[in-house]
């Protein structure tokens, strides 16, 4: 069974160290740019607006007010292999960075 929900900005201020409080602000700067997009797509009379916003791309049919997500082929490449290989991201990430310090450790060492 499915938890209710995972919290991303809370899970990228503990990798990225940046607040909550900043990376929550960045996300309603985000959504008032989609907005604004919108506005520009009613404008020129558009009937979809296609918005690339980082993790894959938002299509907004204007008339029906209906939302599509289609993500890019990076956050696809991450799901298959965190389903197929059972492999945590988040994990491997900080692992390889572990490891990549302690080589350079060792070069000065040595």
């Amino acid at each position: 069974m499915a938890k209710d929900h995972v919290n991303i900005i809370n899970d990228m201020s503990t990798l990225t160290k940046i607040p909550i409080k900043i990376l929550n602000e960045i996300v309603a700067k985000e959504t008032l740019s989609i907005g604004s997009a919108i506005h520009d797509a009613l404008i020129a009379n558009e009937s979809i607006v296609v918005l690339n916003i980082g993790i894959g791309t938002l299509s907004v049919e204007l008339d029906t007010k209906q939302c599509k997500f289609i993500p890019s082929k990076e956050l696809k490449n991450i799901i298959k292999r965190s389903i197929d290989l059972g492999i945590d991201p988040v994990e491997f990430e900080l692992e390889q960075a572990i490891i990549d310090k302690l080589l350079v450790i060792c070069d000065e060492v040595l």
